[in-house]
């Protein structure tokens, strides 16, 4: 009776292992992709001064392009749970298009992280739909990653 029910508890932790791997990039599940876009970073955790790559899906039928002086906006999270984005200079150039995503198809970007405190953060990705590589970029759509952590060893 004891070794039927030992496993019985092994049977059942396997199949609990095996339905959390499972539903682990389920986890990562954000809004953008609710509307065929997908803003997922590589890792959920990193240091301060550390490569950052994200990669954009784009499941939509229109071009989805970016903004050639500011791409993304880093966002931390707060006490009070809401995203406060960190200030930006001035673009001292003409905002114009410079990076689009063809429908259906997907680009990895790079950059890297500036010297962050601990915390919770994501990139905020302004966007254009159906535009055109050196159009005036005009954000229709903000896009969201999902959240990854910064933290100091």
């Amino acid at each position: 009776m004891k070794k039927k029910n030992f496993l019985l508890v092994i049977l059942g932790g396997i199949l609990l292992m095996i339905i959390v791997l499972f539903s682990l990039p389920a986890l990562r599940f954000t809004d953008a992709e609710k509307e065929g876009i997908s803003v997922l970073t590589e890792k959920v955790k990193y240091f301060p001064e550390e490569d950052l790559r994200v990669k954009v899906d784009n499941q939509r039928d229109e071009v989805l392009c970016f903004s050639s002086c500011y791409p993304y906006y880093l966002q931390k999270k707060n006490s009070k749970n809401e995203w406060d984005t960190f200030s930006y200079v001035a673009c001292q150039k003409e905002d114009i298009v410079t990076q689009c995503i063809e429908p259906k198809k997907s680009k990895t970007f790079e950059t890297v992280l500036p010297y962050l405190a601990n915390g919770v953060y994501r990139l905020a990705i302004s966007a254009c739909l159906g535009c055109n590589i050196n159009d005036k970029f005009e954000e229709e759509k903000k896009f969201y990653s999902n959240e990854f952590i910064v933290k100091k060893n």
